[in-house]
């Protein structure tokens, strides 16, 4: 609640070192990478995006703990909105969210879809769940002047970007190994918070 996060903030204040909120998406090189290509201004103006995510999820632990869960959405797709921010800057609106339960946890989302319009006016959509036996990741920035998508075989595998222009003559590709730990193989000093 509100009065704990500011009793975490007050103590990182007063703590040395760095306090950061676990938003390790970040800290992949594929997600660098897009921001630095769309910050660069080689996307042109970025008009629409497109987030999706699908697996398994959490199947048991903490995350399926009555006591402890939260559900998918807090737990997990946070990490999507913050990559939202993060690329395409605040969002100006939300709307058309629509979640769903897991029929066996009613209090525990397993599936998500949400309609965004940043404050820069690009609009877009996010998917998530943890519903499915297959599992993928996609996101697409699409600009005025080019396109990019990063995919990886599961919904926390980032391991390749592509990026291809409007005119469609050439296509750049970025692969990236899935790190071990995204927060210890990170540049920290690369973190835009």
């Amino acid at each position: 609640d509100v009065a704990d996060a500011r009793a975490i903030a007050a103590a990182a204040d007063e703590a040395r070192g760095l306090a950061a909120i676990g938003f390790n998406f970040r800290l992949h090189a594929a997600w660098q990478k897009l921001k630095e290509l769309v910050e660069a201004g080689e996307l042109g103006e970025p008009v629409a995006f497109f987030f999706s995510r699908i697996g398994r999820g959490a199947q048991g632990g903490w995350r399926r703990d009555p006591a402890q869960m939260c559900g998918m959405t807090v737990e997990s797709v946070s990490h999507n909105v913050d990559m939202i921010r993060f690329i395409l800057g605040e969002v100006g609106e939300a709307a058309a969210l629509q979640a769903a339960s897991d029929k066996t946890q009613p209090k525990f989302d397993d599936c998500l879809a949400a309609n965004f319009k940043m404050a820069s006016g690009a609009i877009g959509s996010l998917q998530a769940t943890w519903a499915s036996a297959l599992g993928a990741t996609r996101h697409v920035v699409a600009g005025r002047e080019a396109s990019a998508i990063i995919e990886g075989p599961s919904q926390f595998e980032f391991t390749q970007l592509r990026v291809r222009g409007r005119d469609e003559a050439s296509e750049r590709v970025f692969n990236f190994p899935p790190p071990l730990n995204s927060v210890y193989d990170a540049d920290l000093s690369l973190i835009h918070i």
